[in-house]
């Protein structure tokens, strides 16, 4: 079974909306890593080859190269100045692309979100573009029969028990099997990361020019932090759901809102 798993070198501290990749320390995103942990454990039980797939900056490569300790066949880096700036429905295009033009894996992994922007809408796009399935926050796969997984997913408070055929997509919110880099492979290791800097895409589809979004601000998310729901009656909420709607539409006609 071939596996690709999605893996971002994200920001480590960034403060900023705009920041100089090239300049910034990377850090793989922890759910990215227990997604390379469970395509490892997969690939001890049904076979084939791992192979890791970013799309960052050059300097991406040293972040990458240590990953190569844990066990991966392949590493590959998408690197080139155009891609910068790519909102996540360019970023899921040039991935895409690129799985197209090099062939078929039966599975792709990634984590839920990214440690950095933590927008969660990759996956779920790159799923789209290749017409496959996505099953997103995934906890616990075991093999089923006849190429397909039973997967335990994690939605809001409850637990669902999902069988996923291949091709598909999974992203991983949790994962028991933690891995561990191997000695062996440590001082055996010449294999380098992939840096591929021809664009597998058109040009115009990616980056500044082909992201309709722009990041405004990153802030650090306050610990213990969750959403809050409001409980009305229908009366109340209706009157409630109206004044945001009425809020809305004088915020687009940039009218002054007052109290």
């Amino acid at each position: 079974m071939n596996i690709l798993v999605c893996v971002k070198p994200a920001l480590a501290g960034a403060d900023s909306a705009m920041v100089t990749r090239e300049k910034a320390a990377l850090e793989i995103s922890r759910q990215d890593l227990l997604a390379y942990s469970c395509a490892l454990w997969l690939r001890r039980q049904a076979g084939g080859s791992v192979t890791l797939l970013a799309m960052s900056s050059a300097n991406a490569v040293e972040c990458l190269e240590p990953l190569y300790a844990y066990g991966a066949d392949r590493i590959v880096l998408l690197s080139n100045p155009l891609l910068a700036g790519s909102d996540t429905v360019a970023t899921s295009y040039a991935l895409a692309s690129w799985i197209r033009n090099e062939g078929h894996y039966e599975l792709i992994l990634s984590g839920c979100q990214s440690s950095d922007s933590e927008t969660g809408q990759v996956p779920a796009s790159l799923a789209e573009s290749l017409g496959m399935p996505c099953y997103a926050n995934v906890v616990e796969i075991s093999l089923g029969q006849q190429g397909c997984f039973l997967l335990k997913r994690e939605l809001e408070r409850y637990f669902v028990k999902t069988e996923a055929a291949v091709p598909t997509l999974l992203t991983i919110k949790n994962w028991a099997e933690s891995e561990r880099p191997k000695l062996a492979q440590i001082l055996e290791n010449h294999k380098k990361v992939e840096l591929q800097q021809v664009l597998p895409c058109d040009a115009s589809m990616v980056g500044t020019a082909g992201s309709q979004t722009r990041v405004c601000r990153l802030r650090d998310r306050k610990e213990n932090s969750f959403r809050q729901a409001e409980l009305y009656g229908i009366d109340e909420g209706i009157e409630q759901l109206y004044a945001q709607i009425t809020r809305i539409n004088q915020m687009k006609r940039g009218e002054k809102i007052y109290g």
